[in-house]
């Protein structure tokens, strides 16, 4: 158990042990920080990942046009819409309803980020899920809570792995496995700029998601190649840069 703990520490913080390494010189600089996902291609980053049905994926891509479309909220728009989430938070808060509390934060990060309509948006998806996809979409946007860029994390790596039901040798294997990984993590000298530790970063991602699949049966592998896969992000689609998430 503490094994597994560690391991997971080092998958959600591989840029700390990156920074713990002696380098003889000043420390490197922290890896650049990725804009986040917004409007359109914020919806159909998680679109992706809910493994859509043709049916089901004509009818989410009509409610991203539907609520993302037109131009962006306004500026007073958002700031109102801010002012109100704030009051019914304080609401919230006053009867300890934790749940309508946390809703409400994620709407406000939302709405600093000027996704107004995504709640809508939302609710209206789920409408056309399944069970499964609903639960699925509950955890993409968790992984965009603390990851509004999106893209692959070695936590997430490792998460779509460990869904796909191992075996207790998989399981075994796959552990000395991320071992090794985290050794060879920990004996690579970081890059000193930002843009090589970007690319260190997408190049231990693919070296820990290659070394998973030889754990992995067939089947198992081609599940797990589609799910890291829905994890990248389209470099086409626009984004804006990160000012924080709206706290109440």
């Amino acid at each position: 158990m503490k094994f597994r703990a560690a391991i997971a520490f080092f998958l959600l913080v591989p840029g700390y042990v990156l920074a713990q390494l002696p380098s003889g010189g000043p420390a490197a600089p922290a890896a650049p920080k990725k804009p986040a996902l917004v409007r359109d291609a914020r919806a159909r980053y998680i679109l992706k990942q809910l493994d859509l049905s043709t049916e089901q994926n004509a009818q989410a891509e009509g409610l991203v046009d539907s609520f993302f479309k037109g131009e962006p909220a306004s500026q007073d728009d958002i700031i109102a819409r801010v002012r109100a989430l704030s009051e019914e938070y304080k609401k919230a808060q006053e009867a300890n309803d934790k749940k309508r509390m946390d809703e409400i934060a994620a709407e406000l990060r939302n709405a600093g980020q000027g996704t107004v309509d995504e709640p809508q948006f939302l609710m209206n998806l789920r409408n056309i899920l399944n069970d499964a996809q609903k639960a699925e979409l509950e955890n993409v946007l968790e992984r965009l809570r603390s990851n509004p860029a999106g893209g692959g994390r070695p936590i997430d790596v490792y998460r779509a792995a460990v869904r796909l039901g191992l075996s207790a040798e998989q399981t075994k294997t796959m552990e000395e496995t991320l071992a090794a990984f985290r050794e060879q993590v920990m004996q690579t000298p970081p890059a000193r700029d930002p843009a090589g530790i970007d690319l260190q970063r997408d190049q231990f991602l693919d070296e820990l998601s290659a070394k998973i699949k030889v754990v992995l049966k067939p089947e198992q592998a081609a599940k797990f190649e589609k799910s890291v896969s829905a994890l990248k992000v389209d470099s086409a689609k626009p984004a804006v840069p990160t000012s924080g998430p709206a706290k109440p």
